[in-house]
């Protein structure tokens, strides 16, 4: 009986079932890994094309939090989002705390080691690790905490220089009575002169509360200030033993708010670049459309009509993105909105086309979406115009399938077929599909017809 890694494997990647064996001998032991190391594991896989890792298998710590929502596994590692991924694969060496974007789009820390099989490489064992900042303390971990703290100062002074946090103690008389250099190199950057060691604190204290905190706040979630350019993160820790009163953590989250400023600027300059386009498809389609109706050439007047659908199609994905909160869109709502505008555009007297969209919904890049949107429409026109002369009504049923590293897109019309063969050789629609889905897709374009009517489907990559 095969296991979930072995389908898996089988599935997307081009493992044998030697190399698979090794990849199965090591998934037992990811949940020991995850509780000592307190991290999320994973083992990643190559694809066929050799571009991307897929996630085969994984373990979440049971004794932290971990930096996943959900499970991931059968979802890509993209080589821009994880490069130590992409790094151990290529070079078969370890790569060690390099910064990765999750498939849940979080940031976190990486350590990579490369799975081998006959001196060949097969996968990458992945390590995971919430950013720092983004981590809270947790209740159940204050014991712990608390019994570290007391003897800080003797037993653990040289570990506590190596805690990527400013780490401070303040003694019962109010001075500071210990700091990590973190701390030190800190209030350097915020212009205090000298050491702050022995200050008191209250000569260094970065805030002042402005109402009353409830027990534990300040010591799970901190309190966020601003200082300079500078924005900080404080944690306050009641210690009350061996002549300590409190600890305080402080967390340099300057670079967070700065990504959080760009990627807002960012989003409002996409949105603008979005609402032009859409407007300039718009305009060059309107322009084209006059001249149509200028024109006393049918065949001119056919070209015309099926260049502005061809842009009008592609306008869709933009105004789409200028709806949604991001730049993915919904491939359902392009399918409905490809459809609605068909409905419109093709108006015939003695004709009624019924369309149905059937199956899965999910989000797709602008970049793909874009391209899924012109086969789409591409296909539709051709049923439209050719599948039912000669009949006074016709049936196309759009399926759409969500695969794991392909998904795919079916129209199916009841029409009266065509040649095949003959028809792609001197079909412009048929030739653009073919070459979009080879060619931006990374995909296949199939195409059956018959008496009975025309099936032709493409499948696509979720990510260029």
């Amino acid at each position: 009986m095969s296991s979930k890694v072995y389908d898996l494997c089988k599935e997307c990647t081009p493992l044998t079932d030697s190399d698979i064996q090794v990849i199965e001998a090591m998934q037992p032991s990811l949940q020991l890994i995850a509780n000592m190391v307190g991290c999320d594991v994973f083992i990643d896989c190559i694809t066929e094309d050799k571009s991307t890792a897929i996630v085969i298998c994984e373990a979440n710590p049971e004794n932290v939090p971990s930096a996943y929502a959900k499970s991931v596994v059968g979802m890509l590692a993209r080589k821009e989002d994880e490069p130590a991924v992409e790094r151990t694969i290529r070079l078969g060496i370890g790569t060690k705390y390099v910064k990765a974007v999750t498939q849940e789009r979080t940031e976190v820390m990486q350590n990579v080691e490369p799975i081998f099989n006959d001196n060949r490489i097969i996968g990458v064992l992945i390590t995971e690790k919430r950013a720092v900042e983004e981590i809270e303390a947790i209740e159940d971990e204050k014991p712990r905490q608390v019994n570290v703290f007391d003897n800080l100062i003797h037993e653990y002074d040289w570990l506590m220089q190596y805690i990527d946090e400013a780490l401070m103690m303040v003694d019962d008389k109010g001075k500071v009575c210990f700091r990590n250099m973190m701390a030190k190199e800190l209030y350097a950057k915020l212009g205090y002169g000298g050491d702050i060691l022995d200050m008191p604190y209250d000569n260094i204290l970065l805030y002042q509360p402005e109402r009353e905190y409830q027990p534990g706040e300040l010591e799970k979630t901190g309190v966020e200030v601003t200082v300079g350019k500078y924005f900080l993160r404080v944690k306050q820790i009641p210690l009350g033993k061996n002549g300590i009163q409190f600890a305080i953590v402080l967390s340099d989250i300057t670079h967070l708010r700065e990504k959080e400023k760009e990627l807002v600027n960012k989003s409002v300059a996409l949105k603008e670049m979005h609402h032009r386009i859409k407007n300039n498809f718009q305009m060059i389609a309107s322009i084209l459309r006059m001249q149509s109706r200028r024109s006393e050439n049918d065949e001119v007047k056919e070209v015309l009509e099926d260049t502005i659908n061809r842009l009008l199609s592609i306008s869709i994905t933009h105004e789409l993105i200028l709806q949604g909160e991001d730049d993915n869109v919904n491939i359902y709502e392009v399918v409905e909105s490809i459809k609605r505008d068909l409905l419109r555009s093709y108006i015939y007297p003695d004709l009624e086309v019924k369309i149905d969209v059937i199956g899965d919904e999910f989000k797709l890049n602008a970049e793909v979406a874009s391209s899924v949107t012109l086969v789409i429409n591409e296909l539709l026109q051709n049923s439209f115009k050719y599948a039912f002369t000669d009949v006074t009504s016709g049936h196309i049923i759009i399926e759409i399938t969500h695969g794991k590293m392909y998904s795919q897109v079916s129209i199916t019309d009841n029409g009266k077929g065509f040649a095949v063969d003959a028809v792609k050789r001197k079909s412009l629609g048929l030739y653009i599909v073919d070459s979009v889905v080879r060619e931006k897709l990374h995909g296949k374009f199939k195409i059956k017809s018959g008496p009975e009517g025309t099936r032709a489907s493409f499948d696509f990559k979720m990510y260029n």
